[in-house]
C-alpha cells in the first residue's frame, strides 16, 4: 500500500511539473497573428509577421492580414519551407487542416483580412514547425515568401 501511494505521489507531481511547463511555454505563442503585407522595390507584395502562431491540437489559428500595397494579393500558407537559395527544407508535417491554406482576393489597402485555420497536428511536447507564407500580386504576378514559426502544445 505504501509503494502505491509514492507512486501516485511521484506521478502527481510529474504531471504537476508537466502541465507547469508547458502553460510557461504556450504564453510566447498566439492564436490571433497579425500580417502585414508591404511593397518591395520591385514591385512585389512581402509578408511579415512578428508574432509565432500557435496553440493546441484542433485550436483554431486566425491570421489578420494588412494588405498595404496597391494591388490585390493573394496570400498562401504551405508546412513545407525552402529558403530563397533552396538550401533549407522540412518535410510536409501537415500541422493546418488545410495544406495548401489560400485566402481569397485581398482588396488593395484591405486593413484587416481573416484567414482562420485549425491546427491538426496532434504532439505530446511543444513543438516549433515553420511554414511559408506567400503573397501574389494580383496584378503584376510577382509572388514574395516568408517562413515563420508555428508552436504546437498539447
Amino acid at each position: 500500500m505504501k509503494a502505491l501511494t509514492t507512486v501516485g505521489v511521484v506521478a502527481g507531481v510529474v504531471v504537476v511539473g508537466y502541465l507547469g511547463f508547458q502553460s510557461l511555454q504556450t504564453r510566447a505563442s498566439k492564436s490571433e497573428v497579425n500580417v502585414t503585407l508591404s511593397t518591395t522595390a520591385d514591385g512585389g507584395c512581402a509578408p511579415a509577421i512578428s508574432d509565432v502562431a500557435g496553440g493546441g491540437w484542433l485550436t483554431h489559428v486566425t491570421w489578420h492580414i494588412a494588405n498595404n500595397c496597391a494591388n490585390a494579393q493573394v496570400v498562401t500558407m504551405r508546412d513545407f519551407v525552402k529558403d530563397a537559395s533552396g538550401a533549407k527544407s522540412t518535410d510536409k508535417v501537415k500541422v493546418f487542416s488545410d495544406d495548401p491554406i489560400v485566402s481569397g482576393q485581398i482588396a488593395a489597402r484591405d486593413p484587416d483580412y481573416r484567414l482562420k485555420e485549425r491546427i491538426t497536428k496532434l504532439v505530446l511536447l511543444t513543438s516549433l514547425y515553420h511554414y511559408t507564407i506567400c503573397s501574389a500580386d494580383q496584378t503584376n504576378g510577382i509572388t514574395k515568401c516568408q517562413d515563420p514559426d508555428v508552436e504546437i502544445w498539447p
